[in-house]
């Protein structure tokens, strides 16, 4: 059985908030970067990163491009779990 562990838990009212899911509670899906028009973009798999050039402030910036998304797949397979702080 797989164990995730993580440790940002959300805290409300005196109580922590957290959950445990099995395999297929939740699944992602992470999108592709397409070129934009007038930049230089490099591609690494699952991101971008694109060079940002201003040469009257000589300055260069990089940007970095990802698109996940997270879904609950099956409810059935998670549970949210409530404890005292």
């Amino acid at each position: 059985m797989d164990v995730y562990k993580i440790s940002k838990i959300n805290s409300a009212g005196g109580n922590r908030h957290g959950a445990m899911v099995g395999a297929g509670c939740l699944g992602y899906r992470i999108g592709t970067v397409e070129s934009v028009i007038g930049s230089t973009i490099i591609r690494a798999d699952e991101y971008a990163v694109e060079f940002d050039r201003n040469s009257s402030a000589g300055t260069t910036s990089v940007i970095g491009h990802a698109y996940v998304g997270v879904a609950i797949l099956e409810d059935a397979r998670g549970v949210g779990i409530v404890t005292d702080a």
